[in-house]
């Protein structure tokens, strides 16, 4: 199935940020994107400091 790619600009933007997680807890954040003919995606952990896990 082929997909045609969105032009149009999105209704509203909206700017998130990370907040961190209760303690004693690590938090994932995770993304990904398509294009034609590829995909990638991506992440990382962080604990209830912010420190950086992976």
């Amino acid at each position: 199935m082929q997909l045609e790619p969105r032009t149009a600009q999105p209704a509203t933007v909206r700017l998130v940020l990370w907040k961190t997680s209760a303690v004693a807890w690590c938090k994932a954040n995770m993304d990904g994107s398509v294009t034609h003919d590829s995909a990638a995606c991506g992440g990382l952990f962080r604990d209830y400091t912010a420190r950086f896990w992976g």
